[in-house]
């Protein structure tokens, strides 16, 4: 989903790219690389196509290919830039961008913090959070770019113990999840999230991609790690206070959300305004020009 920031950015300047798969994508992640790219997703593969050395560069932003691969040797591309978590592979690279706010050790040319945090250009709204307590809180919930592990199941099931004058949307691709509760309203149009994105005054979330996309529009958040590579995003997310933390790791069990926390996030306006601000003073908005600026840099160093 990072790449997505990237390629935009990369487009507006003329620049010449292409996404390797074969990945399983999401249908509204297709859609949004065939509009950047105008043609079809292709399943063709990273080890099929045969790089100059001279002209092609490589961007990479993957957990489960092996460093060892002959393909990412560096001296089969020009320039090879990796995106890299604290789960990432120690890859080759000759520039590394980590998208997170705390520095990462033993990468090539590190850069790191909230100037090289990519967000899709569509979501930079920074409309200000309306969290009056006269009336009605609307809620986003959403399980980051895919939800693989069932977070929206298990947070539905938790607001629904709620009681209070609350909106609930989730943002959800499994069309067997359903409520009684009149408040929790489902969204199964991925196309939708924008506008839910502006409307809502809070989020409940993944500590993804996904919750910077939420601060960069200064909207309280409270989230959850439930992968690994998500853990240390969390953790930095609470020390800089710019959310509030529902569990890490989580299991899916029956009280794996803390769910005082999550009481306390939606009943108290001083709590997430204190949140807001501390949003308002990172200034996201300029993560992909930074990414793809570095790069160019990086490309003259080498040459």
């Amino acid at each position: 989903m990072r790449c997505l920031a990237i390629a935009e950015e990369m487009k507006e300047r003329g620049w010449g790219f292409c996404f390797f798969g074969p990945i399983e994508l999401p249908a509204w992640v297709s859609k949004k690389l065939e509009l950047i790219t105008g043609q079809e997703v292709s399943n063709f593969g990273l080890d099929n196509f045969r790089p100059n050395p001279n002209t092609d560069c490589l961007i990479l932003d993957s957990y489960l290919r092996d460093p060892a691969e002959t393909i990412l040797d560096l001296e089969k591309w020009k320039h090879v830039t990796v995106i890299a978590d604290s789960v990432t592979p120690n890859f080759q690279a000759h520039l590394t961008i980590s998208p997170n706010l705390e520095k990462l050790s033993g990468f090539t040319n590190l850069r790191y913090g909230t100037s090289f945090i990519p967000i899709r250009n569509e979501l930079l709204m920074k409309d200000s959070p309306n969290s009056a307590d006269d009336r009605q809180l609307r809620v986003l919930i959403v399980g980051g770019g895919t939800d693989p592990t069932g977070f929206t199941k298990l947070i539905v099931k938790e607001v629904e113990k709620l009681t209070g004058n609350y909106c609930f949307d989730v943002i959800c691709s499994d069309a067997d999840l359903i409520s009684e509760d009149s408040r929790i309203v489902f969204h199964y149009n991925r196309d939708e999230y924008r506008e839910l994105l502006v409307k809502c005054d809070i989020g409940i979330i993944p500590a993804s991609t996904t919750s910077f996309e939420f601060i960069a529009n200064h909207k309280p958040i409270a989230i959850s790690a439930v992968v690994e590579n998500q853990s240390s995003n969390y953790e930095a997310l609470l020390k800089a206070e710019l959310a509030v933390g529902l569990g890490d790791n989580l299991s899916y069990t029956s009280g794996a959300i803390n769910h005082v926390k999550l009481e306390n996030f939606l009943s108290n306006p001083e709590l997430r305004m204190r949140i807001v601000r501390n949003q308002k003073a990172l200034n996201l908005g300029d993560g992909s020009k930074n990414i793809v600026d570095a790069i160019a840099e990086s490309l003259m160093e080498e040459s």
